[in-house]
């Protein structure tokens, strides 16, 4: 066998497998989040004006911590809508509506409108529930 034969087997071996390598490398890239109405999976999203609440879009908050109650922030408490992007969970709203604390359920993939000037107290807490239905 000639010595370019050889050569021109072991080139086109050698591209086999850089190919090889190459493919599995952006295989193994993981996917982008599913982003829908500006939320990010997996979080419960908050939109702190009426007009980003009525077109759906730029949530001011994102929560992705389950199992705990949270107190919101000021980007959140307060808000006029919640999306809950989460596919299995449930989002817990803790309302503070004159002393009386109130819990409202959002369902997994849920927009909600909260219409805090009808509910002087707003959200003021939130828990994310590993429960795929609302009690």
């Amino acid at each position: 066998m000639q010595k370019s034969s050889i050569l021109r087997r072991f080139l086109a071996a050698a591209g086999v497998v850089a190919g090889a390598m190459a493919a599995g490398a952006f295989a193994a890239e993981p996917a982008a989040a599913a982003v829908t109405y500006g939320c990010e999976y997996p979080r419960v999203c908050f939109y702190g004006n009426s007009d980003d609440a009525s077109r759906k879009r730029n949530p001011t908050a994102g929560y992705k911590d389950a199992g705990y109650w949270q107190k919101l922030g000021p980007r959140s408490r307060g808000a006029y809508a919640v999306y809950n992007s989460r596919d299995d969970d449930t989002a817990l709203l803790k309302f503070d509506l004159a002393g009386n604390d109130v819990v409202w359920c959002v369902r997994p993939n849920e927009y909600l409108f909260l219409n805090p000037t009808e509910y002087p107290g707003a959200v003021v807490e939130l828990k994310i529930s590993s429960r795929a239905t609302c009690p």
